[in-house]
């Protein structure tokens, strides 16, 4: 008998080959199956396709109490839906852009003394641009109606998914800048390009009661999506476009957890938040 974990990603490649050596019964276990037409979770296992032998909904588990449910903001706008229309901006905006053109000039050996410019797709914003007035208003919502503990004085702990490093970099230089009271391990940046990540995962997964460091936000550019267990997690932030239902709902995931006296002696966690700002529920919801 062979028991797969994660058959969503565990099954391809390499680890193919194991399947197709042993003539062994398989057992695949997956919160989230894959159904591609070259990847097929229901294929290696010889099953019809969106027809598991057994399911578990998310749906049923809440109601079970073995999970939490939660509540979403939707708050996308338009400037990260459909980017930026030069013919729209207002003079002060231009003015902002000009040293992009000059940038973009000099680096595509156009004559200075040519009249550029261009409108800004939504695919470049973050990857390109940043936008300091969105993210402050995006930490603002935040800590304003984010779910809070300890009486409702610290906002409970958070993920907040940015777009790549360079984001994440300055989503947790903003928040500094605009709480810098709460000290700097209230808000850490956690990706493959930071030291000693495990270490800041370790602090942040474990319960503010059994730890010294107090780690409240992580701004995480795919280390936090999947795999990683904090009950105590009440707040989740998509401030960057997610194309892979996959990943998404492993990314709901984070929240889903129980977490007893998380408000105090029998206040429990009932449920967590998402904040979503890049239009990721209307996608899916459209892209099933």
């Amino acid at each position: 008998l062979i028991i797969i974990d994660e058959a969503h990603r565990s099954v391809f490649g390499k680890y193919g080959a194991i399947f197709d050596y042993y003539d062994s019964l398989l057992i695949g276990l997956t919160a989230t199956p894959r159904e591609d037409v070259e990847r097929s979770t229901y294929a290696l296992l010889d099953l019809e396709e969106g027809t598991p032998n057994f399911t578990y909904e998310l749906d049923q588990a809440i109601q079970d109490k073995n999970l939490v449910g939660y509540r979403a903001y939707l708050r996308s706008s338009k400037i990260m839906t459909e980017g930026l229309k030069y013919d729209d901006l207002s003079p002060a905006d231009r003015e902002q852009l000009e040293r992009v053109w000059e940038y973009e000039k000099s680096r595509q050996s156009i004559d200075p003394r040519t009249d550029y410019r261009r409108d800004i797709m939504a695919t470049e914003i973050y990857s390109y641009l940043f936008n300091i007035d969105t993210i402050d208003q995006v930490l603002q919502d935040l800590m304003e109606n984010g779910l809070k503990v300890q009486d409702g004085n610290t906002l409970g702990k958070t993920i907040i998914f940015a777009y790549n490093h360079e984001h994440a970099v300055k989503i947790v230089e903003r928040f500094h800048k605009l709480y810098p009271q709460l000290g700097e391990d209230y808000c850490v940046l956690i990706d493959n390009q930071v030291n000693y990540g495990q270490d800041l995962i370790d602090i942040f997964s474990t319960p503010r009661a059994e730890s010294q460091r107090h780690i409240q936000i992580v701004v995480s550019v795919d280390m936090m999506d999947t795999g990683i267990d904090v009950p105590d997690c009440l707040n989740l932030v998509f401030f960057k476009k997610v194309h892979s239902k996959i990943k998404f709902n492993q990314m709901i995931g984070r929240g889903t957890r129980l977490c007893p006296n998380v408000f105090g002696d029998g206040k429990d966690k009932q449920e967590f938040l998402i904040f979503d700002y890049c239009g990721n529920f209307e996608y899916f919801s459209r892209h099933p």
